[in-house]
């Protein structure tokens, strides 16, 4: 499992996952349509916003499978899937909010807008902590785009 020592792997296309992303791309696109969107109206974040269940499954669609998710179970020990979160990127992407500063918009669009997920601002201080720890991330597209579009970025080693 090369990805535990990187950090990522990107996994060949599997008929599970097909399937998968068949049944949840209609639902999930229209979840994000009823996102707020930010970064001057070029990104929707949709936390935790695809209704699927805890074995991935949206409506009567299949349950979640296929290579990946079989490795980070095996590694993790972890097998239920919490509600999905759905990002998009919209044309203009990374756009900038009225209440950024040039600093910090150009952090965010050269940094590939970093953060560690789980790390969440607390307090007047907005200091960071791990309030949400995942055992691991995994990131389906479900439509085609730019690779330079991707809302999902891993840094190489990130894992260790």
């Amino acid at each position: 499992m090369s990805w535990l020592r990187r950090g990522w792997e990107v996994f060949a296309p599997e008929p599970p996952v097909a399937a998968w992303v068949a049944a949840a791309k209609g639902p999930a696109l229209e979840a994000a349509a009823d996102q707020p969107r930010r970064h001057g109206g070029t990104w929707c974040v949709g936390v935790d916003a695809l209704g699927n269940d805890a074995h991935g499954s949206v409506g009567d669609g299949p349950v979640l499978g296929g290579k990946a998710l079989d490795q980070a179970v095996a590694a993790t020990g972890v097998r239920g899937v919490h509600r999905a979160q759905i990002s998009v990127t919209y044309p203009g992407y990374p756009g900038r909010d009225a209440h950024e500063s040039d600093a910090i918009h150009r952090f965010r669009r050269d940094r590939d807008a970093a953060h560690l997920d789980g790390l969440l601002p607390v307090g007047p201080e907005k200091r960071r902590h791990l309030h949400e720890p995942h055992a691991w991330i995994l990131g389906i597209a479900l439509t085609r785009a730019d690779a330079n579009a991707a809302p999902l970025v891993v840094w190489e080693g990130a894992m260790g």
